[in-house]
């Protein structure tokens, strides 16, 4: 087999793999960014910020868990720790 064809399925398997098995909050802690458009504090995500939405971020995650139910202030991240990180990962 010619190089060129063993390095195309290398590419294509690199891409194909499944993802890092990570919880919500490791996964918003290593990629998630924040514009300056959508947060008062742009740039990286860090659930130590507001770490009491680490145990329900990785509640949603948790196959075992089956209900999460959340009963909080009005604006302390929910749009983003539970909706927008669990979509993303």
């Amino acid at each position: 087999m010619k190089q060129a064809t063993v390095d195309l399925f290398c590419r294509i398997f690199a891409v194909l793999a499944p993802p890092p098995d990570m919880t919500i909050s490791e996964w918003a802690d290593e990629y998630r960014r924040l514009s300056s458009e959508s947060s008062a504090e742009p740039g990286r995500w860090r659930t130590s910020k507001a770490p009491y939405q680490k145990e329900i971020m990785d509640a949603i995650c948790d196959v075992s868990i089956q209900k999460v139910v959340v009963m909080s202030a009005a604006q302390i991240g929910k749009t983003d720790g539970f909706i927008l990180n669990p979509i993303a990962l």
